[in-house]
């Protein structure tokens, strides 16, 4: 898994720095961009820690920047929420109704790709949650 095991140890710190960057009304939209994508990326370590407010936060967090007018953006935190999702399982379900209202109002908002990641999440969400 990549240098999963190298940043283990600094995710506790790396984290909420993470959470800071996607949620900034002043962080550049390529910080944002990876900021999701290394959530998504590190999305295991969140779902086991031994901090249960951690997956609510990164949640919370993705969800609120799905409706970013950057398509980038859009893009990288509906494919980190998926991660999240195929990660996590069941453990989503007590997020899922700010998370489906925030899809449908991208449904609203997004265009050609950022479109076709959301049907990709939705799909993922329709695989892994509560079968």
């Amino acid at each position: 898994d990549g240098c999963m095991a190298e940043i283990t140890p600094h995710l506790p710190q790396l984290h909420p720095f993470l959470l800071s960057q996607l949620t900034s009304q002043d962080s550049l939209p390529q910080l944002r961009c990876i900021s999701a994508w290394a959530l998504g990326r590190y999305a295991s370590w969140t779902v086991t820690a031994d901090d249960p407010s951690l997956v609510a936060c990164s949640i919370e967090a993705l969800v609120g920047r799905l409706l970013d007018r950057n398509k980038k953006v859009q893009v990288a935190t509906c494919s980190a929420l998926g991660v999240y999702v195929e990660v996590a399982g069941d453990l989503m379900t007590p997020y899922l109704e700010p998370v489906y209202r925030a899809l449908m109002e991208a449904l609203q908002l997004y265009r050609t790709r950022s479109i076709l990641c959301l049907f990709d999440t939705l799909g993922v969400m329709a695989d892994n949650i509560g079968a």
